[in-house]
């Protein structure tokens, strides 16, 4: 409750260490996962998660595999664990397997394998991860609207922010699109204010709603609101000092985050947008080269990105790392 509701995160710990003294061991796990989520101590989340495999709390081969998949980007070990998980009957080690095959190896029909297992067991949130990859490497719009519809029945409910994201770009169909992500809202899936804020950008050309939505993603912690937010100025409105000082202050931000989790591509990726918008071209390709390293893909269609990127699409080098993009990582 107090980890994932409350989100005070010092009173839940407290509480996984009195657990811990009543040998309630799944603790462990939890208390792994608010040093690798929270703390970033990612030494002290894998001694937790050890600690927890010394219990026979087999999801810990799962956190295991996510620690070195996600922070320190072993990907052999990360599938070691995962493979292991299986052997215990933690099926939800299919979909993150399927995530692996998908993400780092580029194997996509065996990351749909996987996730199939995955439903075979279950594990409902694999019908999100098909939907995704029948949405960005399939390209088979229509099947990926199908799994994230069936996701919904099952109360996953990130869903309605894949939907949103399917009626916007691909069926064009903008008062659904605003429908799904408005319901995505209301389940707390943050990332539909940027879905929001988009379209209003985009399509409505409703430029007041569109600042309080990256506004209010950016207070949710949607980060690539920065990007979004510093474009809307700079481009749509001609405010280009607005624009760089809101790119600036995404800067900034970014490059404290990174302190902390040096090998996120996501955070990578934002700050190479973020230079774009005051044209540093140098550390725009130097911060996409680390996204790229560290298994950032990017997308094929130059609509995907904001106006400030866009300007680099045709580049040879920015071609270049698309192409590397797609290569599995080891």
């Amino acid at each position: 409750l107090y980890a994932t509701v409350l989100k005070d995160y010092a009173k839940a710990k407290e509480y996984y260490e009195t657990a811990l003294e009543k040998e309630v061991w799944q603790a462990y796990g939890a208390l792994g996962n608010i040093y690798r989520d929270i703390l970033k101590d990612y030494a002290k989340a894998k001694e937790c998660y050890e600690k927890a495999l010394e219990k026979e709390v087999w999801q810990a081969y799962v956190d295991l595999g996510n620690l070195y998949a996600t922070v320190l980007k072993d990907y052999t070990k990360a599938k070691e664990y995962y493979e292991t998980a299986l052997e215990k009957e933690e099926w939800a080690a299919y979909v993150n397997l399927g995530i692996l095959y998908k993400d780092t190896f580029k194997e996509y029909t065996k990351a749909k394998e996987y996730y199939e297992k995955a439903l075979e067991k279950e594990e409902w949130r694999a019908y999100i991860n098909l939907g995704i990859l029948y949405e960005d490497n399939f390209k088979n719009y229509a099947k990926a609207k199908d799994y994230y519809e069936k996701a919904l029945e099952k109360e996953e409910w990130v869903a309605y922010l894949g939907l949103g994201n399917i009626y916007k770009d691909n069926f064009k169909d903008y008062a659904k699109a605003k429908e799904y992500y408005e319901k995505a809202l209301e389940k707390e899936e943050w990332g539909a204010y940027l879905g929001l804020g988009n379209l209003y950008t985009d399509v409505f050309k409703a430029h007041t709603m569109a600042k309080e939505f990256y506004e209010k993603a950016l207070k949710k912690e949607v980060w690539l609101a920065y990007l979004n937010l510093a474009n809307l100025h700079y481009f749509e409105e001609n405010l280009p000092a607005k624009g760089l000082k809101i790119s600036q202050e995404g800067i900034s931000k970014i490059q404290t985050l990174l302190e902390k989790e040096p090998k996120n591509k996501e955070y990578w990726a934002i700050l190479a947008g973020l230079h774009t918008v005051g044209e540093n071209k140098e550390a725009f390709y130097e911060c996409l080269s680390k996204a790229v390293e560290y298994g950032y893909e990017l997308d094929e269609n130059i609509e995907g990105y904001p106006q400030s990127v866009q300007r680099y699409f045709h580049e040879e080098a920015f071609q270049a790392l698309l192409q590397k993009s797609k290569d599995p990582l080891i």
